[in-house]
């Protein structure tokens, strides 16, 4: 009988031994070490397990160096929110460090924090940007992209302002997902010369006032040119849907070349116009899928001169980027992203139809032009909360109980690329 105790207290050590030896191995697992350079940020995608989805997350740092929050797929931002299939830690190198800092994600369950995932983040030194100079002619407008990596906003201080004029900024691409890290921001600034001469701009961080660089800009008489980015040039086509309604398809002339001429008219001639075609609107259009050469010609009063050429290649877009493309154009409401909410009578027993809605705004809209067939598709719908709402496999949803839910659904298109949104439903008793 002692041995067997023996036998048993040997027994349960060792199994206290390999769990303390899994958890310590998994927070180990859990920890992830960062360099964010100072005044910049970065962001982690965390893929939340099923069995979490639901729990409230919360982001901590344990230093005033390093700021911290989270959003989700909704765009909706806060220290705490209730996990999806997926959140996103934002972290903002806000002061110098001369340790690690410590930022720390946990799960609420049953009234208990857990840890969940936890950064160790170096500040890292400044990121130094490297200004290209300008050229504008004098009485003319030219668009300039800027590489910004900071999260703050530049402030231009100009030599001289008579000379030029510099509207605000616009945001220009640029904010993609990069693995973890998040690429930095361009943002678009519309310049006019007003007056021939040179201007001197130094660079600041708007609220942080510090300065990151500097530039020159030449205000004369220099020759029209297609700017660097869009020597070649990538447009999308799709069968589906018109062009003219996809964002990707097509471009302006005029925001594609540097030194226009105030008093000049600017027309493209495609090698093929079966590729590419240029219309009178002065917008350049996708009309089948390859490559070819563009020409850019400039006419002042009645003398027209190549000034010059550029590539374009088009490819094929994908089903999903039609539909993605229609909901700007039609939306009545059961497509918001937390901007919308469709109200249900659980007295008067109401449903909501959501198939046809769908058809009309994304597969086959009328005002886009886009059309697939029936075999070209498949739409499911799932609730996420069934004991307030329900859904059928045709998209109407029936209401169960006073409270909230999000109908989700996807389409599924035979290219095997998919669309997916929601619809937030409300159930009350009375209206």
């Amino acid at each position: 009988m002692k041995v067997l105790k023996k036998g048993i207290s040997i027994c349960l050590v060792a199994v206290f031994v390999i769990s303390l030896f899994s958890i310590c191995t998994s927070a180990k697992a859990e920890t992830q070490r960062l360099n964010i350079n100072l005044y910049s940020d970065k962001v982690i995608k965390v893929n939340v397990p099923g069995s979490l989805r639901g729990l409230t997350f919360t982001v901590k740092s344990n230093s005033k160096s390093v700021v911290a929050g989270l959003f989700n797929e909704n765009e909706v931002y806060g220290d705490s929110l209730k996990a999806g299939k997926r959140l996103y830690v934002d972290m903002i190198a806000d002061k110098k460090s001369a340790k690690p800092v410590t930022v720390t994600l946990k799960y609420t369950k049953n009234g208990k924090k857990i840890l969940f995932k936890k950064y160790k983040v170096t500040v890292a030194p400044m990121k130094q940007v490297s200004f290209t100079d300008w050229n504008i002619n004098k009485g003319s407008t030219n668009n300039y992209i800027i590489e910004n990596p900071y999260c703050d906003y530049y402030k231009f201080k100009m030599s001289d302002k008579s000379k030029l004029k510099i509207d605000a900024p616009f945001y220009n691409g640029g904010f993609k997902y990069d693995g973890l890290v998040r690429k930095s921001n361009n943002f678009e600034y519309l310049a006019k010369g007003k007056s021939t001469g040179n201007v001197k701009i130094d660079v600041y961080l708007s609220n942080r006032k510090i300065k990151v660089g500097s530039f020159n800009v030449a205000i004369g008489d220099f020759k029209t040119q297609v700017r660097d980015l869009n020597k070649n040039t990538s447009l999308k086509y799709s069968e589906y849907g018109s062009t003219a309604y996809m964002s990707k398809s097509h471009i302006e002339i005029e925001n594609i070349l540097n030194n226009k001429k105030s008093k000049a008219k600017y027309s493209v001639v495609p090698s093929d116009t079966g590729i590419v075609d240029f219309l009178s609107t002065g917008e350049l259009y996708a009309t089948g899928l390859g490559k070819t050469s563009c020409s850019v010609y400039e006419k002042i009063g009645k003398t027209k001169t190549l000034v010059d050429k550029f590539n374009v290649t088009v490819g094929k877009a994908k089903m999903n980027y039609v539909a993605r493309e229609n909901y700007y154009w039609y939306d009545d409401g059961i497509f918001g992203k937390g901007e919308y909410v469709e109200y249900l009578n659980l007295t008067d027993n109401t449903t909501l139809e959501m198939e046809d809605t769908i058809k009309n705004c994304l597969i086959n809209n009328k005002i886009t032009g886009s059309h697939f067939k029936a075999s070209q598709y498949s739409i499911s719908y799932k609730s996420d909360n069934p004991q307030i709402a329900t859904v059928t496999k045709n998209g109407v949803v029936t209401a169960k109980a006073l409270g909230d839910a999000n109908i989700i659904y996807s389409i599924r298109f035979s290219d095997k690329s998919v669309y997916k949104g929601n619809c937030q439903v409300s159930v009350e008793s009375e209206w």
